[in-house]
């Protein structure tokens, strides 16, 4: 998963567009170098709903709220059509995972 740093090298770094990707609404992020993810607005699950299909987005990071914030949280990305930001929540939470991988160069 990415570390809150990387959440914000997408934030400063790269271009975000509200589209639709194999009938699926969510956000393509375009990078510096023309390469893209999407992040499709997979909605949420709390307790045993699951919320926001097509209208939002929640994705985990893997860093951790930081004291004084309790450690029962941790940050992440939260997106719709109308905005991209720092997000996160309650690790009891069902927040979409979005794997990374580093290539080795």
């Amino acid at each position: 998963m990415p570390s809150q740093d990387q959440i914000f090298e997408l934030f400063d770094y790269c271009t975000w567009e509200w589209t639709q990707v194999n009938g699926m609404n969510g956000q393509m992020v375009t990078g510096p170098n023309g390469n893209t993810v999407f992040f499709p607005a997979s909605g949420i699950r709390l307790e045993y709903d699951l919320d926001y299909v097509g209208e939002e987005g929640f994705y985990w990071s893997r860093t951790l709220n930081l004291p004084p914030v309790p450690s029962t949280g941790a940050a992440g990305i939260h997106l719709s059509w109308e905005f991209f930001e720092l997000g996160g929540g309650s690790r009891c939470n069902g927040l979409t995972v979005r794997a990374v991988r580093a290539v080795d160069e």
